[in-house]
């Protein structure tokens, strides 16, 4: 059986991940990571040849260096636009935290609103319907991931799911702490048993295998419906 890690190209930024998905005619970048991480991220993709970018939403841990990395990589930016707004800084989208971690990250990301992403062109807006696989080289499957944010995507290349902040593994894989619609994001985890992935890869926390996996398996529990 392969290990955890496996084939995973993952950049770490002190808990906070972005992905490198390698394709035979150019590589996928999956989130540019925050701005403050940007030189530590450049090294790590030297040893990629990136043509696509791939965005799971708006929050400045996936889109706060897209700019930087489209340009320099003159990669093509792909993300849903419902989440566009929140890059643009004209949301004033709710958003309900979830117990004491969403509290804590709550007020985080007020400070972080205050600091303005770099805006940056998108090359194509993508919801679930869209079939980007010829385009990027790659089959991928996009599913909509609803409820940490409005425009939140999911992406599939065989079993392993790059799923954002749509769920987190914070200590275990949980409901997100912040959420513009809690009742979306249960709807999403209800979601999770269908597409069935092998692993799943977070923004926030550590990679999990998913199959006998109890801390996964927790997550469908009805106690933790919101």
């Amino acid at each position: 059986m392969s290990g955890l890690y496996d084939d995973l190209n993952m950049i770490d930024c002190d808990g906070i991940h972005c992905y490198v998905v390698k394709v035979p005619d150019g590589d996928i970048l999956i989130d540019t990571g925050e701005a403050r991480y940007r030189d530590s991220i450049e090294m790590w993709l030297i040893n990629y040849n990136i043509k696509k970018i791939l965005l799971t939403h708006g929050h400045s841990e996936a889109t706060g260096n897209a700019k930087y990395f489209s340009e320099l990589f003159n990669a093509p930016i792909y993300m849903s636009e419902a989440d566009y707004e929140l890059v643009s800084g004209k949301s004033d989208r709710n958003v309900f935290s979830v117990g004491i971690t969403g509290a804590a990250l709550s007020f985080l990301e007020e400070r972080k609103r205050s600091k303005p992403i770099e805006i940056f062109d998108v090359y194509k807006f993508i919801d679930e319907n869209s079939d980007i696989s010829s385009e990027i080289g790659a089959e991928c499957k996009i599913y909509s991931a609803e409820g940490h944010t409005k425009g939140s995507l999911a992406y599939k290349f065989g079993d392993d799911l790059y799923i954002g902040d749509a769920v987190m593994n914070i200590v275990y894989p949980c409901f997100p702490a912040l959420c513009e619609s809690p009742k979306r994001a249960r709807q999403f985890i209800t979601r999770l048993k269908k597409i069935a992935p092998e692993r799943i890869l977070f923004t926030h926390g550590e990679p999990i295998k998913t199959h006998d996996n109890k801390l996964y398996l927790n997550l469908f529990s009805k106690n933790i419906i919101m």
